[in-house]
């Protein structure tokens, strides 16, 4: 009995693993660079961004994430020319967008840290991160709302309920149904 308990152990330690793995790329787009920016000191060298790294993974990523979106909404081959490509090129234009904010944010950073910055000095640069992320937050919301309007009733309606259950917690039904039966089987 206590070797199959130690056995089980490894088992929901290793589902576990998978499952945060795998939660972290079923995070919306901004919750993802909300944990890059906010990585700790020991892996500030470490290049674990996987938004700045390997722009053949991050291609692959989004491709991924997009061929999803279009499974899970049925989307005609019109449907996903349309919408990749808009996405695309937002991705394309919001880059440097990213890359004036992590700019920022590191002077931002530096600023927190030094003890002869003044309050007013900190607060003013964090009304210029909030301009930015702002500005990004609204081209995020134009892209969202020209790729709803390319979507018929039902589409919508599919794009509602998934936006709630995200939003209410809920796993995914399909990985729902795969830690069911990895831990049934436990």
């Amino acid at each position: 009995m206590l070797a199959q308990l130690r056995n089980s152990k490894g088992k929901i330690l290793g589902a576990l693993v998978i499952t945060l793995t795998m939660g972290y790329f079923l995070l919306p787009l901004e919750a993802k660079e909300k944990l890059d920016t906010n990585q700790d000191e020991s892996s500030a060298g470490a290049s674990c961004n996987l938004w700045q790294g390997d722009p053949e993974f991050r291609q692959a990523l989004i491709k991924h994430l997009q061929k999803r979106f279009f499974k899970k909404i049925g989307a005609t081959d019109e449907q996903k020319e349309k919408i990749g490509a808009l996405i695309n090129s937002k991705i394309e234009a919001n880059q440097s967008k990213r890359a004036e904010l992590r700019k920022e944010l590191e002077s931002f950073a530096d600023l927190v840290s030094n003890p002869g910055t003044d309050e007013q000095t900190i607060r003013d640069k964090a009304m210029v991160l909030r301009k930015l992320h702002q500005n990004l937050m609204d081209d995020r919301l134009e892209t969202m709302l020209a790729v709803r309007a390319m979507l018929n009733d039902e589409q919508k309606a599919k794009l509602g309920t998934r936006l709630k259950a995200l939003l209410n917690g809920e796993l995914p039904p399909t990985l729902k149904n795969r830690l069911k039966n990895r831990i049934s089987m436990l």
